[in-house]
């Protein structure tokens, strides 16, 4: 009877133990060594119990098979490891293996096993426990990829604020600790000495009266519970520059509304600063340059009628900028009809061929007034817009179209007037310098196109949609890109180039009022001449020689000139008969300087008394003249250059001869230059006369 019950109770104690070990996941087997075998403890839990643990195993079900549902990089595990622990002398042995189930899940599995042996130390048989540890696994696994993605965030954002030359920090509001961010250092709290250090430095540099204004902000942002302030302040460095820093601040709370800590950042904008500091200063610059030209701007994009103007622009047009919106269908309306097609036509041409627009035509505003407009237009293609621009200036060039038109009645009523008085020698003679000068004025007019087209109004175009473009990112294109760099540099230049083409335009135009007062006094001249024999008045030599070389500069440009004016008195004398011969005689060098390229470009005047005469010379290294044309060099209509006609020497002569001197001119030869000469009798104005005159 002791037997039996010691037997009975050690079966209920194995049943128990088996019920105890599968409903906590374990499953008991052996291995036996000779024949493979694998055999399962049987459950002793009720079915359904039993059934749903085995579900976290499949020991049971799979039974021998288990081998047909290890992972095939995992079959020779479990007796690799049974045979390493023997050869070291041990008997037992940990390993673990993945299931691949039918479903196509895998399974992680942690087994321990006790190998038993014969004499020879021959394994006959393993006992052993396994369960499931796929959650572990997992979870292990998991937590694995979250610290490599922690990383990898880290890593990026340690990259983001240094390449955007952020300064993080955190305050911790119940420590009163600030500590500043290093995320590229790999310190788990974030911080290191160098960037503390950077930090502590820049906060000691912060202006007084812009700590004060920061510590305001964030005492009325926390007082109100405000998530985020933004601010900018100012830092002096040792050497004392000011920089201009960034900061946002965003603060956490307990559930009570405690403030817990703060996150920050702050970031250097000085350059960014500096350079809005020079694009404003830029922009005032070109308004000063457009209003001083009286240069309308305008901008149009394709397929819309809403224009940009400049305020010069409402001032040519008579709009007030207050009220008016500018449209490209009123623009239309207000051209002259007879100019309309012209417009249009240039308009239509400049988009289809992707050409630069140069148009002049007239416009009726409102007060029936009628303007005279020049305008020039470029093409402007934006590769974020599938619509292209038109950006130009206009100019208003009413002034100057209406000097042209008196110009060209001053030359009918000459000819008029010369036709009637029969004077036909003298007329030629004038309308040889009337010609003279509208060539001059041709010249002046065509310096003056060119340096339209020439003008650099457009860059300023392409700077604004270069920026335009980046608007999203301004900060880090200027700081970062390499043309966002340079952008400053090139912004002061360009200011400077259309300052500088502003005063080009200036002197063009006051040598075309000079020109034009030139024609009036040719004309004024003759018809007194031809009424009463021609007029004197006192004359001051040097501002004689000034005006007729200003009347040639377009000429004179590149060329070296030396004025050797002596202490000559003011003299009576017909100034525009004077004048015509000096201009003659400096016109007709620079044509023989022209023809001598590529020789020297030097020419000298002169002005002296000599035996009671005024003496004026002009000499020149131009091309000379062979010693058998000197003695025609004064007739009419003979010349030596293929575009002349042979008035302007001889008409010189006349001059003097009616002022009662004489003419002259002297050269070595062919290449050699020239010397023309004009003498005429010094009658010294009296102080009486000068009064009279004045």
């Amino acid at each position: 009877m002791p037997a039996r019950g010691d037997a009975e109770r050690s079966q209920a104690l194995l049943e128990r133990l088996s019920i105890a070990t599968q409903a906590a996941g374990i499953y008991c087997w052996e291995l036996d060594w000779s024949t493979y075998a694998l055999t399962w403890d049987e459950s002793r839990l009720p079915a359904t119990e039993a059934a749903a643990a085995s579900r976290r195993h499949f020991g049971v079900e799979l039974g021998s098979d288990l081998f047909k549902w290890v992972h095939p990089d995992d079959r020779q595990a479990g007796g690799k490891a049974i045979e390493e622990s023997l050869a070291r002398g041990e008997n037992h042995v940990s390993f673990r293996y993945r299931l691949v189930l039918p479903d196509g899940s895998i399974r992680h599995v942690q087994a321990f096993a006790r190998t038993y042996c014969d004499a020879a130390g021959k394994p006959q048989r393993s006992l052993g426990v396994s369960w499931d540890v796929t959650q572990e696994v997992e979870a292990a696994g998991r937590a694995t990829r979250d610290a490599a993605k922690e990383r990898e965030l880290r890593e990026r954002l340690g990259v983001v604020t240094q390449a955007a030359g952020l300064q993080c920090w955190e305050y911790d509001f119940k420590q009163a600790n600030l500590v500043w961010l290093d995320y590229v250092s790999g310190d788990e709290s974030g911080g290191s000495a160098s960037a503390q250090q950077a930090g502590d430095t820049l906060y000691a540099s912060i202006l007084p009266e812009d700590e004060l204004e920061l510590q305001r902000l964030s005492d009325a942002a926390l007082e109100k519970h405000e998530p985020m302030i933004s601010a900018r302040f100012r830092c002096r460095d040792p050497d004392g520059t000011l920089r201009y820093i960034d900061t946002y601040h965003r603060f956490f709370y307990d559930p009570r509304g405690q403030p817990t800590r703060t996150l920050g950042a702050n970031i250097d904008v000085t350059e960014s600063y500096q350079r809005q500091l020079d694009l404003e200063a830029l922009s005032v610059r070109f308004g000063i340059a457009t209003r001083a030209a009286k240069a309308g701007v305008w901008e149009w994009r394709e397929g819309d009628d809403e224009v940009w103007w400049n305020d010069n622009m409402y001032a040519i047009y008579g709009f007030p900028a207050a009220t008016f919106q500018p449209r490209l269908s009123v623009a239309l309306t207000m051209i002259h009809p007879d100019d309309l097609s012209v417009a249009e036509a240039a308009w239509a041409g400049a988009l289809q061929q992707a050409t630069d627009m140069h148009v002049q035509f007239r416009i009726i505003r409102a007060d029936n007034s009628i303007l005279h407009l020049d305008s020039v237009a470029a093409v402007v293609t934006d590769p974020h817009s599938p619509k292209r621009r038109l950006v130009g200036i206009i100019l208003d060039i009413t002034e100057r179209v209406g000097t042209e038109q008196r110009e060209r009645l001053l030359q009918k009523q000459l000819r008029e007037a010369s036709h009637q008085s029969g004077m036909a020698e003298v007329a030629t003679g004038v309308l040889h310098n009337v010609g003279n000068v509208l060539n001059s004025l041709g010249v002046a007019s065509s310096t003056v196109q060119a340096r339209l087209k020439a003008s650099q109004y457009d860059r300023v175009e392409r700077v604004a949609a270069l920026l335009d473009a980046h608007r999203d990112s301004l900060g880090d294109f200027l700081v970062n890109d390499a043309r966002g760099k340079h952008l400053p540099q090139y912004l002061s230049a360009l200011g400077a180039q259309l300052k500088k083409d502003t005063e080009g335009l200036q002197r063009e135009i006051d040598a075309i009022s000079g020109h034009v007062q030139y024609l009036c006094d040719i004309v004024q001249a003759q018809q007194t001449f031809a009424r009463v024999g021609g007029t004197e008045e006192a004359i001051d030599v040097r501002e004689l020689v000034d005006t007729a070389l200003r009347l040639k500069a377009q000429d004179l440009e590149g060329m070296d000139v030396r004025r050797e004016i002596a202490d000559v008195p003011e003299f009576m004398a017909d100034r525009y008969k004077l004048l015509q011969i000096v201009v003659n005689f400096i016109g007709n060098a620079c044509d023989a300087i022209a023809a001598n390229a590529p020789g020297p470009r030097r020419m000298a005047i002169r002005a002296q008394v000599v035996d009671g005469q005024l003496e004026i010379a002009v000499d020149d290294s131009g091309v000379g003249i062979p010693g058998e044309l000197l003695a025609r060099i004064w007739e009419f209509g003979f010349t030596t250059k293929t575009h002349g006609h042979g008035f302007g020497l001889h008409s010189s002569a006349v001059a003097a001869q009616q002022l009662g001197g004489t003419v002259a001119v002297v050269s070595a030869g062919a290449g050699l230059g020239a010397c023309f000469t004009v003498k005429i009798p010094l009658n010294v104005a009296s102080h009486s006369e000068r009064e009279a005159l004045a």
